[in-house]
């Protein structure tokens, strides 16, 4: 059981990088372009988006 559990708390972080990596690939590739800029707030509405610095 809990070998279990710790495999689904390792399965839940890896997904939870992959969508911040996601959004963030998203967003980078959507610099500059406004209307991409707002379909991203709609897909990911929990997420902050910062236009004015470069973080990585």
């Amino acid at each position: 059981m809990d070998d279990e559990l710790a495999a689904a708390e390792r399965a839940q972080r890896l997904n939870e990088r992959t969508k911040v990596f996601l959004m963030k690939k998203f967003v980078e590739s959507a610099d500059q372009d406004e209307r991409k800029m707002r379909r991203a707030e709609e897909m990911f509405p929990d997420f902050v988006f910062d236009q004015t610095t470069d973080a990585h």
